[in-house]
């Protein structure tokens, strides 16, 4: 596991070094973490547990003051608002190769949610 979070934050700061540098209106960066629902034993897929190890990362690097990192266990935040002012939507989890409705993206409109805020500006990675 520890390779695939020092993998998964290498994207996440490649990611975050693409993003402009000043915005007027927020100065803040927001990451929204999107952890996917575990399925496999203790050690494997560590969805969550990655995430928030990332999300600590932003929240204590000295240069990245300014940045919040939220963590949303189960493949979604219960308030589907909290994308309004993310700058990167990071999602953690089993994809869609064994039942396409146990992908937390292809849920509902979840697609439609995240698509109208990267034409907003927003960037996305996904890992496994």
């Amino acid at each position: 596991m520890r390779r695939n979070v020092v993998g998964g934050a290498f994207l996440l700061l490649l990611l975050c070094s693409m993003l402009p540098i000043a915005r007027a209106a927020n100065p803040t960066r927001k990451v929204v973490f999107l952890a996917g629902t575990k399925s496999h034993g203790p050690g494997d897929h560590e969805y969550e547990k990655g995430l928030r190890i990332l999300a600590n990362a932003i929240r204590t690097s000295p240069d990245l003051s300014g940045w919040r990192a939220e963590v949303h266990p189960n493949g979604w935040p219960e308030d589907p608002s909290t994308f309004e002012d993310a700058d990167a939507v990071v999602v953690y989890a089993d994809g869609s190769d064994h039942r396409e409705s146990d992908h937390p993206l292809l849920q509902g409109d979840r697609l439609d949610v995240l698509r109208r805020r990267m034409r907003q500006g927003a960037g996305l990675v996904v890992l496994h």
